[in-house]
């Protein structure tokens, strides 16, 4: 599923379970919101402070060119996380 100018306002896992997803051009600022994902790619996308542990317990998820106000939360304890252009 492609998911093109995607915006995740206030609260919470809002793409829980999500598989297989394109997220591109986001802007996302709701807790949690790729848990337990599994194949994601997040392009030229925005996660705001609100976006805590955006991608927690998520497999197989690439970012590219994407900004992290708060990288240390967001990205807490991952492995296997590949990106590039990232900030």
């Amino acid at each position: 599923m492609v998911l093109d100018g995607l915006r995740i306002g206030p609260g919470e896992s809002a793409l829980k379970h999500g598989r297989t997803l394109r997220v591109r051009n986001a802007d996302i600022g709701g807790k949690y919101p790729f848990w337990h994902c599994d194949d994601v790619t997040v392009e030229t996308s925005l996660f705001r402070p609100a976006a805590l542990a955006a991608i927690w317990y998520s497999e197989r998820m690439t970012m590219r060119d994407c900004a992290f106000t708060d990288a240390a939360e967001t990205l807490w304890n991952c492995e296997a996380a590949p990106s590039r252009k990232t900030r």
